[in-house]
């Protein structure tokens, strides 16, 4: 990286700064109407009070600061509370932006690809956040979200392999032994050695188009963790509802599995199910003691439903993002 870039780096990390913070204002909106398909993620054009319905002011509109300093956790115009929960996206998508920025940017400032990788993780990390508020609020993943972004996931991991990192499968390699192993076993039975081709074409192909190779690579790893993702989560949930009687896991974080796969291979998403699966036991299992202390009310310690949903945006954001790649 030349030293252009070098001096350019701390307005660089401030500008994004500033955009994550509007992206997490927007991404509040978003969380608010998707799901309610009485109104539209732009229209109305403004935002406004859902107690009151008064029309924010632009003013009123700022990232953080508004909520702090201008209304003071309060409505203009009914003088009700406002959730701390509005700031609080906010702060953690300006968070995430910046440590992705660190994570992806930092050295790299003048890679196209870098740039690339670091649009496709903050695009992911404002999807999980968005899926996981809002099966928070209302019990369901909505499809407008993880579908659009199971299909936008091949395609990122499939133009930029280097997404997947150590998880890129080495389909040559996996052919080669394949290939090896079955020669006999088809000569045996009497069965032609044609049926081998595709295998020998994913070899030939990493030799003769080392550059194509790996964008093929990159879609195998994606159709595989969406797969597996998806597959995996719902025999768990299938094994889980004949146990307890009843529904225990719906579509949608299926769903969102198979859009968690599609980015983070099968890997990322058996950490996310591992991770999420504890979390939620854990969470489970403590309000089940605390219902059960001397002095409560019975169940007084436990929800009603516990939305999967959250723990599995954890851990995919720590499966996808953090360094090292838990397990992965």
């Amino acid at each position: 990286m030349n030293v252009h870039w070098t001096k350019l780096e701390p307005f660089l990390l401030v500008w994004l700064c500033f955009f994550g913070a509007c992206v997490g204002s927007f991404l509040n909106v978003v969380i608010f109407r998707l799901p309610r398909r009485c109104l539209s993620v732009f229209s109305p054009s403004r935002s406004f009070c859902p107690k009151c319905h008064h029309a924010i002011r632009w003013y009123e509109n700022l990232p953080i600061i508004s909520w702090l300093v201008i209304l003071r956790g309060r409505c203009a115009g009914c003088a009700q509370p406002i959730s701390a929960r509005y700031p609080s996206v906010e702060l953690v998508v300006t968070l995430a932006f910046m440590f992705l920025a660190w994570r992806d940017l930092v050295g790299r400032w003048d890679q196209p690809e870098a740039w690339a990788i670091y649009a496709v993780h903050t695009t992911f990390a404002c999807a999980i956040l968005a899926c996981a508020l809002i099966d928070y609020d209302l019990e369901v993943i909505p499809d407008a979200i993880d579908l659009p972004g199971t299909v936008l996931g091949l395609i990122a991991v499939t133009a930029i392999p280097a997404l997947l990192g150590p998880r890129l499968p080495q389909l040559a390699a996996w052919s080669a032994q394949a290939t090896l192993a079955l020669e006999s076993p088809l000569a045996w039975w009497g069965l032609p050695a044609s049926l081998l081709a595709p295998l020998e074409w994913v070899v030939d192909l990493s030799l003769r188009r080392p550059t194509t190779y790996p964008h093929l690579c990159g879609l195998a790893g994606g159709m595989l963790g969406a797969a597996v993702g998806a597959g995996f989560l719902w025999v768990f949930g299938r094994i889980c509802s004949r146990l307890v009687g009843r529904e225990a896991l719906g579509l949608g974080d299926v769903k969102f599995m198979a859009m968690v796969g599609a980015l983070t291979g099968w890997q990322g998403a058996l950490t996310t199910i591992l991770l999420g699966s504890l979390a939620g036991a854990s969470l489970g299992l403590s309000s089940m003691l605390i219902g059960a202390l001397p002095g409560r009310e019975r169940g007084a310690g436990m929800t009603s439903t516990l939305r999967f949903g959250p723990f599995l945006a954890g851990g995919a954001a720590v499966a996808a993002f953090l360094p090292g790649r838990v397990l992965g």
